[in-house]
């Protein structure tokens, strides 16, 4: 099975200038860059490639590559592959199921403006928080008030059997 472990987080800003390391891996180990050997990134947003590069070895015995990105693909959540070449009869795909996944959100100065902002998002939980104690104590009172009903009714009940009898129970009940 080959693999990636991502060696840095896959986040990025637009913009940003960011430089990113992985791990070629063959069944969970690493997996070595023979001499003379390449590998090329390719970016993915849905079918259409958005990027191609040769990466930078830093450990070929490692299968350490890195390379530097400006965030000029675009926004969003883009699929990564890494391709291990030598130009003729090597050609492996890491990782061989599925994809890396590259996240690249939008500056503030990219923000949509219906978006909500971390301190609109901070204001809002800390409300809904407060919304959260409000009806858990509410939720409390109401406990309380319906066993208090229910001791009551008990309470009358009792008193009504010790009272009356079944017969005057009933014509009680039908009086009302």
């Amino acid at each position: 099975m080959l693999s990636v472990k991502l060696l840095d987080d896959y986040l990025i800003k637009s913009q940003d200038i960011k430089t990113f390391k992985i791990q070629l891996l063959r069944d969970g180990l690493p997996n070595a860059i023979p001499a003379g050997c390449t590998v090329k990134l390719l970016i993915a947003n849905g079918k259409s490639i958005v990027k191609q590069e040769t990466m930078k070895v830093v450990s070929a015995e490692e299968g350490i590559v890195e390379f530097t990105l400006k965030a000029t693909i675009g926004v969003g959540n883009f699929d990564c592959e890494f391709v291990l070449s030598n130009g003729n009869d090597i050609n492996l795909t890491f990782p061989d199921n599925g994809y890396t996944v590259l996240k690249v959100s939008p500056c503030l100065t990219e923000r949509p403006v219906e978006q909500v902002t971390p301190t609109e998002w901070e204001a809002l939980n800390e409300r809904m928080d407060g919304l959260v104690i409000e009806l858990e104590t509410f939720e409390s009172e109401v406990q309380l008030l319906l066993a208090e009903y229910e001791q009551s009714f008990e309470d009358m009940e009792t008193l009504l059997a010790d009272t009356y009898t079944s017969t005057d129970v009933d014509n009680l009940w039908n009086s009302l």
